[in-house]
């Protein structure tokens, strides 16, 4: 699904800020030995984890992760007591071929350095009872008074969890509503809460748009806050990853479809 790539490069870029740095001072405590995990699984897909290592900035290198190849990492379905080992393919990714279930345990674990690197998350239960109130707005720059400029994004929390609200317009053609080409993706902060308002004038191009609710898993959280303050903060941000850095998560999801006109 293109919303969940797009979501993965979001994870991305908060990872690669948090834990490579995004000041050339905090590469002043990397450590080449430290295997840096980035991953996050969604039920009814395979597994796409990256592994990079930790190491020293130079002025001259453009890159801003070094994969670590030929690892064998190990995927675990802890509830089911399945697990296979992952290969790696030309995106610099270990892959699964079975596909992610909703609620299980997962468990990765590898030898890095001389050392197990392993984490655990749990796959968040699907989403109950997301749907909007409207499938259609008019932009705010052409409603009048009578035009509805709102849509109302509901679901049930009955335990609090977080969710968060990614918005992208898929339309293979682009007409922007101003002269502008600012990005077609628009993401809400994590809220525990129930409701999502809409607002018309919220959106840059006309067309349809997915809009994407996400559960997520605490360690996403400390994670996304964290990133936040981290080019003030020198030391490193929370992981859950044991013996290394990084995180290894899990989130569930569900879909709608809104027309900007």
């Amino acid at each position: 699904m293109r919303t969940l790539n797009i979501l993965s490069f979001i994870i991305s870029l908060i990872i690669l800020c948090s834990f490579f740095g995004c000041e050339k001072e905090t590469f002043a405590t990397a450590d080449p030995d430290q295997a840096v995990v980035e991953g996050y699984l969604f039920p009814g897909r395979i597994a796409e984890i990256k592994i990079n290592q930790q190491f020293i900035y130079e002025l001259n290198d453009t890159s801003f992760s070094k994969p670590i190849t030929g690892l064998e990492v190990l995927l675990s379905n802890i509830t089911t007591g399945n697990s296979e080992i992952l290969k790696y393919n030309d995106d610099e990714k270990y892959i699964s071929e079975n596909k992610i279930e909703h609620s299980g345990t997962y468990r990765i674990e590898f030898i890095y350095a001389g050392k197990t690197v392993w984490a655990e998350t749990t796959v968040p239960n699907p989403i109950s009872n997301f749907k909007g109130d409207a499938d259609e707005l008019i932009h705010t720059e052409r409603f009048s008074d009578d035009t509805l400029r709102y849509v109302n994004y509901v679901w049930d929390n009955p335990d609090s969890e977080y969710y968060m609200v990614f918005m992208y317009n898929f339309e293979t053609w682009n007409l922007p509503v101003y002269n502008t080409s600012p990005s077609k993706l628009i993401r809400s902060n994590p809220v525990q809460d129930t409701i999502k308002t809409v607002n018309s004038k919220g959106f840059d191009y006309y067309g349809r748009y997915n809009i994407v609710l996400f559960k997520l898993n605490q360690e996403y959280i400390n994670l996304y806050y964290a990133s936040d303050a981290n080019s003030q903060y020198m030391g490193n941000p929370p992981t859950n990853i044991n013996n290394g850095f990084g995180i290894f998560t899990a989130m569930s999801s569900d879909t709608l479809v809104l027309r900007i006109r």
